[in-house]
């Protein structure tokens, strides 16, 4: 699906008034996560290879005839530990691995809120004289010290405060802070939700240690999950968030388009599998 996402962008490069600019953020987060999802498939081939290692260990051991010793014998001791570790990750699909996906995928969504914010104010300055830019107050001695995207960021980052960004949940997180450079839009249910619960989850890694607390179940009672459960991220619960990730961000592609006048974006989005 990123490679039907850069597509998208490579296209809109071409389309007039569609500065390269305002997509190479989108560009990045979509090169980004397409790494991600290799890196985490070699390491699921990587886990699944380990549980064999015993058995290559005893065999080369006993093609050369030293089976009996000791240094053989730890170290196939250690290979077989290291098999039933892997079977156990096999057998729960890939938690651990799942579970910092999932970590890494929300924190990309934020930076690349505000790193399409920062692109903004350094391409389109007139911003910030319009509100609510033209309020925000800096610490002018952190600020002049500052080269201009910098103080790009700077300033993304200020707006995120002021917005109380980091205390919204899902979706709104990111809404808020875009919809100050004039990207503000609709968000279908389905991606609303899923944004929503891809938050929660990673809050509860992050902050809870995996488990599961009050505020969670009440947060996505349709999980069905009551407290001190330890959340356990699946294949398919990752690649649910992964698409709905890269559902919005097509909306934030469609939106800029549309910003610069191209009515047609939509219409040439890819179409994301379900």
């Amino acid at each position: 699906m990123s490679d039907d996402l850069n597509k998208q962008t490579d296209g809109a490069k071409g389309k007039t008034g569609l500065p390269e600019w305002s997509t190479q953020a989108f560009r990045d987060f979509m090169d980004g996560q397409g790494r991600m999802m290799k890196v985490l498939q070699l390491s699921q081939h990587g886990i699944k290879t380990a549980t064999i290692s015993p058995e290559v260990v005893g065999f080369l051991a006993r093609n050369k005839g030293n089976e009996n010793d000791p240094t053989v014998i730890k170290e196939i001791e250690r290979a077989k530990t290291t098999a039933e570790f892997a079977q156990r990750e096999i057998d729960n699909d890939f938690p651990v691995l799942h579970s910092q996906a999932v970590v890494s995928l929300w924190g990309s969504l934020e930076t690349l809120a505000l790193t399409v914010v920062a692109d903004w104010i350094v391409n389109r300055p007139e911003i910030l004289h319009q509100e609510p830019w033209r309020g925000l107050k800096v610490k002018v001695g952190e600020y002049e010290i500052l080269d201009a995207e910098q103080k790009a960021s700077y300033l993304a980052s200020s707006m995120d405060q002021l917005l109380s960004g980091p205390l919204r949940g899902g979706v709104t997180r990111l809404e808020a802070l875009l919809e100050t450079i004039g990207l503000k839009g609709g968000v279908s249910e389905d991606v609303r939700r899923g944004m929503w619960e891809l938050h929660q989850i990673r809050n509860v890694l992050v902050h809870k240690r995996g488990k599961a607390d009050r505020k969670f179940c009440e947060a996505c009672p349709w999980l069905g999950v009551t407290p001190v459960v330890e959340i356990s991220v699946s294949s398919q619960m990752y690649k649910n968030y992964f698409v709905t990730a890269h559902k919005y961000v097509v909306e934030l592609i469609c939106r800029t388009g549309e910003f610069f006048g191209d009515t047609d974006i939509r219409s040439d989005a890819p179409a994301l599998y379900e």
